[in-house]
């Protein structure tokens, strides 16, 4: 097989010469070979072997090929330049025609059309004609060729040859329009390549061939004269190319040797068709040689154009003199040429390989000239054998001080004029950057390479990537054929695989017509392909192997993702590329998920966030793509085809024919599979994903143009908070990444140390935080810095001033100039944690590496490091950065509840956001520079002493004993419990310290307050003087609740004993400063009343929460309180919380035993606390609520909620039951992906809809839940109704399908923690909670291993089912928004549930007069009769309205009448009598929750649960 694959690759080179010198047994097993993967490659000349091999055996093998190929029903794509007829160099007879492809119906797809001259010989020219003049209707359809070369000339056709009379017919245009040729690929035809002489030409123009509007998809035509033929160039060239060039709209690529070496005909034919150059992208002009300046003309006749290959031999005048050029071009004395090409980004020399100086020096200057004059400029390729010599003259131009006059000769050229005629950079587009011209790596660094076992080509990168040498993964970077880029990651210790696929395409692409279009492709992707046409297909692969998978659409990019079990990645991934490849997008599909984009989109629309993004790009520059509404409604995409009279699926498919190319895909692979494995898939499924060239588009304007920078915008916010934003126009920073300067002034934007600008505000009372950043990494043309301030409602007032002061501090920054020293300390932080590499999660790294693979700027061997390493310092990169926030070019959004003395005149169409837009006062349009007022005021930060200097590990992993496996119990004494681990993993200098500190409970809402207000101030203190600590890589926490003040720290080790003293220290000489406490006292109940505006499952959530847990304050109660707090308060709280306490303390990773114990005896000494008495100890605990089914309902907080809620907890024993813990979550593995199917997808009752399990207390519980605009009654009974039709479906459950899913679960479970973080958070858990069971998942994944089907079903009617649960335990939570009809209490007592839900139902469609004591009267009636027709039309009649079996209204009178019918209780017959405290009870026995305090009284507490072992302390017990 070797041999062949040999073979096969020679093939795919289209080596044909060496083809011919094989044995024909070869030549026959390379066919059976290829044919038999469903796929035919043929090579032109593969049976032109010799004279020996006659006609007739010719045509007899491929005729024996093609019989086997109907019978695989293969798709053709044959491969000598991939044609579909070829005569093989044979002169075929009529009787010999070749019959394929026109008779099979079985051929589905043709990459190419190829006719080669020999075919039209004699009569086979009539055969031919026929066949394709008198093919039975329809038959044309079957091929539709994306590309068509026509390696003959165009012969035209005499009428004789064919039944068809022209004259009486008429016809004056080419008599074969409708052939195969052309009319058939008129839709599809995406590339043209035609051989043509002054016959071919004539033809074109006569006889009107090509149709100017019927080839929409025609992007690239190649024109080719045959010198040695015809030496003379046609005379009516400029014609014939304006008629090509027009014949598509889209048409962007023009490849010719038609234009002739004398460069005035090239230039008289651009004028000549002027008209239709501006659409031109790239040009290939093979036989062209020009003069600079004839280059330069030839450009802007294309202003469009990016790429040009051609040869230009001589600079002519003024660009002799490099230097006296742009003295004069500094000057304004060569204005003509500024910006000649603004689009113009590569030129390729096509000069021939010489080793002439003066063609070194030309194409050296060319690239240098090109590189200044066009802004967009970025790459010149020149012939390798002279790259050298280039390369040598490049830095000598580019290091002459003249390369660009008063400026530094930089990568981020921002000193020049803007390409829009912009001053400066006020606004607008800011000057693009320049690059040097340097070699494509991506394209010279790749060589060929065949998969192992399908032998299909691909490119794979030959360099180095660049990785943490403590990085055991190996990868792979490879290019396919159809241009996209894959990097396969191979981790041997991982139990999961994942993928993800991102498409350099999002909200920007969106047709003006359709907002959110892109994402609402994302979501009809997963609705099925033609290969699994099923519609939740992918969806169940995923979660038989205990799998997940998501997508999300941004501005720049669409990314789709998933992980799962590793024997399910192969099927997930063949799945997966379908998305890419032949996605159904069915009609039937349209409307369920245009409804889920709507309830996404109302979900977002209280949330100040999305409100505060999309007014920003609605005030932006409306010429700019990023001022467009993203999300997508009913009323953008479905209102819109409806307006517009088009079909919205036909717009889904032009979308993603359109820009679903995979030149602008990226694909990350990984998991414990061999790099050629992955390889392998890689290639053999996502190869077919089609290359349509780079559809991205390049926009001029800037989202910040002049008439948006200056703009002061004032936004009502839903919440209680005040935000100001200072946001400022930069240019494209992809090209940085490596610099470091964005990170340097971020990081210095939020330092809050003394000298800080932080700092100076905070002191005033103003703000509560600051930040800066810039949007993405990965913008394309363009981007934007937010300087961020959360304001106190003082500081709101002070606005102008807190301006003024965030000048004053950059011009500080700017001032003292970039520092070394400093970009040094993030430089060395960053490479810390790149060397001593430390694992994530699959899933996220696969799809956060997807998007980062978008920066084009990016090298190959710096893949993996691109988001993390920085470079060297680049002080002129910072300060260009920094001269760009200025005054002059920035807007300002004010966002607060109310806006004194302004007028919202404005509101967002699709947030209802009201607004104000008006112009910053000149006062904001100056710098304050460094006067008196900030004078002394601000500075840089010190040296951070947190920085590790002596990092040590043993990397042998050398231990003069072995390391215990559990965490060891070191010591106990009356006021702390000692427990160490020492690092036997992971080998990194890296440790945790984890402290749990139990403290007297204080259980009221006024109490609860006042410990989050003092859990607040800690964390700005810690903040303030730790600051440093964080930046060297420390993550610290001081957390207290209710009994317990938890502290958490991880960093490296070495300095992480200090961190920790220098937090408690803060904490036990804690003062109250009064200013301080202004700010976060207002913060606080700020937060509180955020709460409001949550969506309401979170809501729901919330009850349950309140419900099931002891002691606990709603949010409503503290929020009473926090007005009753005086500074004085909490200084009481803070000197006396920690008088007497007990402390659990974990101390795990870099250390020794003695370090452990030195942590501990400081930790004792700082808090020097008193023992803590036993009494005092009370632990929170859960309610073991009475059997029964009980529902709590309330209207939404907020009366601009679009979105209702309904929350299920079905309790299900105990989590201290093993066997049941681990039976609940496997059926909660299979019942996620139906229950989600079913009421999402199929119903569409939401857009967050789902199953999972949770625990209070010793409380194990699984959970439904609904957020969506429907009635939460009828969503409450949608679920019961999943719940009585799932136990069925359990006892048909597929074995071999159970049996996978638990072996994936199994090897889940097994995934060892990736770094000692976690390691410490797992023993973390049993040693706080008190179990100290360490090894229980390995008792979990043995346990599993045994289950079945029966385990299943027993625990279901034991727990679950109704109908059989004896002790059967329920809690709905019910959010009704202000839309819907909550019924009162009382109708709650009276009617039956799917009475109200039918109401709700109606209420919805329109039937606002309904009363639910009709609605009760049409269902008890239809369940007494048993006439639910009758009962339906009495609807129809009384309401007005029509209704349909998939409707909403249909399935709830079918629900309401079988609910009657059935007279199911939920009543337990021994059951509480709540009415004696207020609650009601329905005709089906479910209780209402009334007054929650009260039936949590009600209820019992459970008991804390008893630990798995008692462990021994290693030394005795102490008293101190």
């Amino acid at each position: 097989m070797g041999i062949i694959r040999h073979y096969y690759y020679r093939i795919f080179g289209l080596d044909s010469g060496y083809l011919k010198t094989l044995p024909d047994h070869v030549i026959e097993s390379i066919i059976r070979y290829v044919y038999n993967s469903s796929r035919l490659y043929y090579s032109h000349g593969l049976l032109d072997k010799s004279a020996d091999m006659s006609e007739y055996n010719v045509c007899r093998k491929w005729r024996q090929v093609y019989t086997d190929i109907k019978s695989n029903d293969c798709t053709i794509s044959i491969m000598q330049d991939n044609c579909l007829l070829s005569s093989c160099g044979v002169s075929w007879q009529p009787h010999q025609m070749p019959c394929f492809p026109f008779e099979y119906d079985y051929v589905k797809s043709c990459c190419i059309c190829l006719l080669n001259d020999s075919i039209f010989d004699g009569s086979a020219v009539t055969a031919l004609t026929q066949k394709f003049l008198h093919m039975p209707s329809g038959r044309l359809s079957l091929i539709r060729a994306q590309k068509l070369v026509l390696n003959s000339y165009i012969m035209f056709l005499d009428e004789e040859d064919i039944d068809i009379d022209v004259a009486e017919q008429n016809i004056i245009e080419y008599p074969y329009k409708n052939d195969l040729l052309f009319q058939g690929n008129s839709s599809t035809l995406n590339r043209l390549y035609m051989k043509v002489d002054q016959d071919s030409l004539d033809m074109l123009l006569d006889y009107c061939v090509f149709s100017k509007t019927e080839y929409s998809n025609l992007e690239c035509v190649k024109l080719t004269w045959d010198y040695k033929t015809h030496n003379v160039a046609p005379s009516n060239l400029p014609e014939a190319l304006e008629l090509l060039l027009t014949m598509s709209p889209v048409v962007h690529t023009l490849e010719s040797n038609i234009l002739d070496a004398e460069s005035s005909l090239l230039l008289n034919s651009a004028i000549t068709v002027a008209s239709c150059l501006d659409k031109l992208q790239v040009v290939v002009l093979d036989k062209v040689t020009l003069t600079f300046n004839e280059f330069i003309k030839t450009v802007k006749a294309m202003p469009m154009l990016t790429d040009i290959h051609c040869k230009v031999v001589y600079v002519d005048d003024p660009f002799t003199d490099l230097n006296v050029f742009l003295q004069n071009l500094s000057e304004g004395k060569c204005s003509e040429y500024v910006s000649f090409g603004n689009n113009l980004k590569f030129w390729r020399s096509l000069n021939e390989t010489t080793n002439s100086p003066m063609i070194m020096n030309v194409s050296a200057l060319v690239a240098v000239m090109c590189a200044v004059l066009c802004p967009r400029f970025t790459f010149a390729a020149v012939n390798s054998d002279y790259l050298q010599s280039y390369e040598e003259r490049i830095r000598e131009y580019m290091d002459h001080p003249s390369f660009i006059p008063g400026a530094e000769p930089v990568d981020l050229g921002i000193s020049g004029g803007s390409s829009n005629g912009n001053d400066g950079n006020k606004g607008g587009n800011p000057s693009p950057a320049v690059a040097t011209p340097v070699r494509d790596a991506w394209k010279t660094q790749f060589e060929i390479r065949t998969t192992d076992d399908s032998g299909l080509p691909y490119y794979e990168y030959t360099g180095a990537i660049e990785k943490s040498p403590t990085d055991p993964r190996q990868f792979r970077l490879i290019r396919l054929l159809n241009n996209m880029t894959v990097l396969c990651a191979h981790d041997p210790d991982s139990v999961e695989s994942a993928a993800s696929l991102s498409v350099n395409v999002g909200h920007q692409y969106n047709p003006p017509d359709f907002l959110g279009l892109a994402h609402f492709l994302e979501h009809m992707l997963f609705q099925g392909s033609e290969k699994y046409p099923g519609e939740n297909n992918y969806n169940r692969y995923i979660s038989t192997f205990s799998g997940y998978d998501n997508a999300f659409t941004s501005d720049v990019e669409t990314c789709y993702h998933f992980a799962l079990a590793n024997d399910g990645f192969e099927g997930a991934l063949d799945r997966f590329s379908r998305f890419f490849i032949d996605p159904l997008l069915n009609a039937s599909s349209v409307n369920k998920e245009l409804l889920a984009v709507d309830s996404e989109h109302k979900g977002n629309i209280q949330n100040d966030g999305w409100r505060w993004y999309a007014l920003l790009k609605r005030v932006s520059n409306p010429d700019h793509p990023f001022s467009q509404f993203g999300t997508g409604t009913t009323e953008t995409l479905g209102g819109s085809a409806s307006k517009l009279g088009v079909n919205l699926r036909d717009e889904l498919l032009k979308f993603h024919q359109k820009y679903y190319s995979s030149d602008i895909m990226n694909l990350v692979v990984a998991g414990n599979h061999t790099l050629n494995q992955l390889t392998e898939w890689a290639v053999s499924k996502f190869s077919q994903v089609k290359s349509l060239g780079n559809p991205k588009v390049e926009h001029q304007a800037h989202p910040l143009g002049v008439s948006e920078v200056g703009q002061l915008v004032h936004m009502e916010r839903v919440d209680d908070g005040q935000e100001l934003a200072l946001i400022f126009a930069l240019p494209e920073i992809k090209s940085t990444y490596r610099s470091g300067a964005v990170a340097y002034i971020s990081y210095l934007l939020r330092a809050q140390g003394k000298g800080s600008l932080y700092h100076y505000l905070q002191q005033k009372g103003w703000i509560a935080d600051v930040s800066g950043s810039t949007i993405s990494t990965n913008s394309d043309g363009f981007n934007l810095f937010i300087i961020g301030v959360d304001l106190t409602l003082e500081g709101l007032e002070h606005r102008d001033e807190i301006v003024h002061a965030i000048f004053a501090y950059l011009n500080m920054i700017t001032a003292t100039k970039p520092q070394e020293w400093y970009h040094n300390e993030l430089r060395t932080t960053n490479n810390l944690d790149h060397y001593f590499y430390e694992k994530s999660s699959v899933h996220n790294w696969v799809t956060r590496q997807s998007g980062i693979l978008h920066n084009d700027h990016i090298l190959p061997e710096h893949v993996m490091t691109a988001g993390s390493l920085i470079g060297d310092f680049d002080a002129g990169m910072v300060s260009r950065l920094l001269g760009l926030l200025n005054p002059s070019n920035y807007m300002v959004l004010v966002s607060a509840k109310q806006h004194k003395g302004v007028d919202l005149n404005m509101t967002d169409p699709f947030y209802g956001t009201k607004y104000h837009v008006g112009r910053l006062p000149s006062s904001l349009t100056k710098s304050p520079g460094t006067g008196f007022k900030y004078r002394n005021l601000f500075s840089m930060p010190k040296p951070n002493p947190f920085i590790p200097t002596g990092l040590g590990v043993d990397l042998q992993h050398n231990s003069p004993a072995p390391v215990p496996a559990d965490p060891v119990y070191l010591k106990r004494t009356d006021k702390m419990a000692l427990w160490f681990k020492k690092d036997d993993q992971f080998f990194t200098p890296r440790g945790a310290i984890h402290i749990k500190i139990t403290v007297p409970l204080t259980n009221t809402p006024f109490h609860h307050a006042l410990n989050e207000l003092y859990s607040m101030y800690i964390d700005e203190i810690m903040y303030n003087e730790l600051q440093q600590a964080m930046l060297a890589g420390f993550h610290f926490h001081y957390t207290p609740t209710a009994g317990t003040i938890n502290v958490h720290i991880t960093g490296f080790s070495e300095n992480q004993r200090s961190v920790l003293g220098a937090m408690l220290r803060q904490v036990k000489s804690l003062k109250i400063d009064d200013r301080l406490f202004g700010v976060l006292h207002e913060k606080l109940a700020d937060s509180y009343s955020a709460i409001r505006t949550e969506d309401s499952l979170s809501h729901a959530e919330m009850v349950l929460g309140f419900i099931n847990r002891h002691p606990s304050w709603f949010y409503t109660h503290k929020q009473a309180e926090i007005k009753n707090i005086k500074a004085a308060d909490l200084q009481s709280f803070a000197d006396h919380i920690l008088d007497q306490t007990f402390s659990k303390v974990l101390i795990a990773g870099d250390f020794e035993e003695e370090n452990a114990l030195d942590i501990a005896r400081m930790v004792d000494s700082i808090l020097n606390s008193n023992q803590m008495p036993e009494h005092l100890i009370d632990n929170a605990r859960a309610l073991s609520i009475d059997p029964g089914y009980y529902v709590h309902q309330a209207l939404a907080t907020d009366e601009d909620a679009k979105n209702s809620a309904v929350v299920s907890h079905i309790y299900c024993g105990s989590v201290l039951d093993d066997y049941e813990l681990v039976v609940l979550e496997l059926l909660v593995r299979i019942i996620r992906e139906p229950f989600f199917d079913q009421l999402r997808t199929k119903e569409q009752l939401g857009y967050q809809v789902g199953a999972k399990s949770k625990s209070f207390g010793t409380n194990q519980i699984l959970s439904f839940y609904i957020l969506g605009e429907s009635n939460p009654a009828y969503a409450g009974m949608r679920i019961d109704s999943f719940v009585d039709s799932f136990r069925q479906r359990l006892i048909d459950y597929d074995l071999q399908i159970l049996s996978t899913k638990i072996e994936s679960i199994a090897k889940k479970w097994s995934d060892k923690p990736k770094t000692i973080f976690q390691e410490a958070r797992e023993h973390w858990s049993q040693i706080s909670s008190g179990n100290y069971e360490f090894n229980q998942k390995d008792k979990h994944i043995e346990l599993i291993k045994t289950l079945g089907k029966n385990d299943l079903v027993k625990f279901w009617d034991k727990y679950i089912n109704p109908k059989t649960a004896r002790m059967y335990r329920r809690i709905d939570s019910q959010v009704w928004s202000f839309r819907t009809l909550k019924p009162s209490s009382q109708q709650f007592a009276q009617f039956y549930s799917g009475a109200i839900a039918l109401q709700g139902c109606l209420h919805r469609d329109g039937a606002t007069n309904v009363t639910l004591s009709k609605v009760n009267d049409i269902v008890l009636h239809a369940s007494q009769s048993g006439n639910f027709d009758g009962a339906l039309a009495s609807l129809q009649d009384q309401f007005n309205i029509q209704v349909s079996p998939s409707s909403q209204i249909y399935v709830a009178l079918q629900m309401a009448v079988d609910q009657v019918a059935a007279n199911r209780s939920f009543a337990v017959v021994d059951g509480l009598n709540f009415t004696k405290i207020g609650m009601h009870q329905s005709p089906s026995g479910i209780w209402l929750i009334s007054n929650i305090r009260k039936f949590k009284n009600s209820q019992q507490l459970l008991g804390s649960p008893l630990p798995f072992q008692i462990p021994e302390p290693k030394y005795p017990f102490s008293e101190n």
